[in-house]
């Protein structure tokens, strides 16, 4: 496994039954170099690039910057242990640290707060999560053969909540993708001062994440037979959640266009291809709508022309591809004759 671990900090915040949060502090850093530590790093990188909730996001700038975000810079601009600065941000009074954002929401829970800071495949990354211990049962068959059942506790990293990876290369390049962070859709558990403790907003739009979904499954179809259908299918759902005003899902999308055996598929293509789409965002209908219509804009003196990807074959192009030549349109015939005076 190519990771190096540079920093790996864990603290604790503890929800009393008042709904007050109790900051209890490490005292030193996690080891860096055991496999236990290289295990969960490793998790943790796969679970916030597998995860259904990711979005992309960027640092709010200016005078609204967040404690994080301003400590955050500090460090990876100077050769020093982030281990001071992650006790200010978690537990401190200052007005944006965690403990003071976690306790003005009632629903809240507290949990383990977890900053690293490591090398994997040679690029640089820093998350910041929430994890909590999870109840669950051990079987153990001792010496004598007699099976016992233990009640355990394992940290919950498969459904993660509370999540934000950073690229840290891309931060200091300046790349706009360089954050990702995995929110919460639960009404009953808001993540919103997560998002707030961290200072980033959503980077991508969603006439950007529309245009970015059309564009990936106009490339994995073009060389389908069926291309034209499942365009229309994937058109056609996209509607139909935005009818009900839900968001889509990629992940749900892909497996209603090629098989639940394919869940991955468009999610997968997006990764190969460097298109950093959210896994999961309300549609820019105008956009969506380029998957079944074809817009042509502003060509020579052609100001628009729009028609259903469909009628494609009623174009004829001349041999010199300087003129088109239109087949079976009556009714278009009938205007530009009327505007003629024909």
């Amino acid at each position: 496994m190519s990771l190096v671990i540079k920093e790996f900090i864990i603290h604790e915040i503890i929800k009393e039954a008042n709904g007050m949060g109790i900051f209890n502090k490490a005292t030193e850093s996690v080891s860096k170099d055991d496999d236990l530590s290289l295990a969960l790093v490793n998790e943790l990188h796969k679970g916030i690039s597998n995860s259904t909730k990711k979005a992309y996001g960027v640092f709010v700038e200016g005078e609204k910057s967040s404690l994080f975000k301003i400590d955050f810079s500090e460090y990876i601009n100077v050769n020093e242990s982030f281990f001071n600065k992650s006790i200010e941000l978690t537990g401190s009074k200052s007005q944006g640290s965690l403990l003071n954002l976690l306790n003005k929401k009632n629903l809240a829970t507290g949990g383990y707060i977890i900053y690293i800071d490591y090398l994997i495949h040679n690029e640089r990354f820093f998350i910041v999560c929430m994890l909590n211990n999870k109840q669950g049962k051990s079987i153990e068959i001792d010496k004598a053969g007699k099976p016992k059942i233990k009640n355990t506790q394992q940290l919950e990293i498969s459904n993660l909540d509370l999540a934000c990876r950073i690229n840290i290369s891309k931060f200091k390049n300046d790349d706009s993708t360089y954050l990702c962070f995995i929110h919460k859709t639960s009404k009953k558990k808001p993540s919103d001062y997560f998002v707030e403790f961290l200072g980033c907003k959503k980077f991508n739009s969603e006439q950007s994440n529309s245009i970015k979904l059309v564009s990936i499954i106009k490339a994995i179809t073009s060389n389908l037979e069926n291309k034209g259908q499942i365009r229309k299918d994937a058109h056609t759902y996209c509607l139909s959640m935005s009818k009900v005003k839900k968001p889509i899902d990629i992940f749900e999308l892909s497996m209603s266009l090629f098989g639940e055996e394919k869940r991955n598929f468009i999610f997968d293509y997006a990764v190969k291809n460097d298109k950093e789409i959210d896994h999961s965002f309300s549609i820019y209908k105008s956009e969506v709508d380029k998957l079944v219509t074809v817009i042509i804009k502003k060509a020579d003196w052609i100001d628009e022309i729009k028609f259903d990807s469909k009628f494609i074959k009623n174009f004829k192009i001349n041999e010199d591809n300087q003129d088109i030549m239109l087949k079976n349109v009556p009714e278009l015939i009938s205007l530009i004759n009327q505007e003629k005076g024909l």
